[in-house]
């Protein structure tokens, strides 16, 4: 993988980045299965939103990227950012919300 990073063979590459812009994102979301409270899960879903954001500003300044591999990329990108932004707004206003509320007895 050092010799492709390093140009030795772009279309290789192409195929190893595109295939990880799904997979870091579905890492992120194994954490957020696991996360407990909500502040966490807005920490988790923050890292999301950013790592998708660097992804499809990756797949727009790639030199030499195929269209049908740009298109690709993109698409993937945007599915997780938009989830990723979705998922914060979601646990940021539990969040906040969880602040309000009265403390449960116990």
């Amino acid at each position: 993988m050092v010799l492709i990073a390093m140009g030795e063979s772009n279309e290789p590459a192409a195929y190893c980045d595109v295939s990880d812009v799904s997979s870091s994102s579905l890492g992120v979301g194994n954490c957020m299965g696991i996360a407990r409270t909500e502040w966490l899960k807005v920490g988790i879903s923050l890292i999301g939103v950013i790592q998708s954001a660097v992804w499809i500003y990756r797949v727009n300044v790639w030199p030499d990227l195929s269209q049908p591999d740009w298109i690709t990329a993109i698409v993937l990108a945007s599915i997780f950012f938009l989830g990723a932004v979705y998922s914060l707004i979601v646990h940021f206003i539990d969040w906040r919300r969880s602040l309000k509320a009265p403390p449960v007895p116990g």
